[in-house]
C-alpha cells in the first residue's frame, strides 16, 4: 500500500492506514527538522497533511476512498 499512500496521499480502501503513514510522516518531519534537514523536514510535514484528503466533511469525520478518488459505503459512526 505504501506505492498508492505516495502517488494518491491516501490508502485506497483503509482509513486506518492512511492515519497511520501521516503520524509516521510527521514524526519523521520532526526528527528531520531537528536534524538540520529542512527540506526533507518540510516535504513530510506536507504529507503528514494527507489525513485531510479521507476527511468527509458531510459526515465530519473520515471516510475510505477507492483507488479513483471516490468515498466508499459507509458504515460506520452516527453523525448528530
Amino acid at each position: 500500500f505504501w506505492e498508492a499512500y505516495t502517488r494518491l496521499g491516501y490508502v485506497p480502501g483503509s482509513i486506518s492506514h492512511t492515519l497511520e503513514n501521516c503520524y509516521s510522516d510527521f514524526c519523521a518531519a520532526v526528527i528531520a527538522s531537528e536534524r538540520g534537514n529542512p527540506e526533507m523536514a518540510e516535504e513530510l510535514f506536507r504529507r503528514s497533511r494527507n489525513y485531510r484528503k479521507i476527511f468527509d466533511p458531510t459526515l465530519r469525520w473520515f471516510r475510505a476512498k477507492d483507488e479513483s478518488g471516490n468515498w466508499l459505503e459507509w458504515n460506520g459512526r452516527e453523525t448528530q
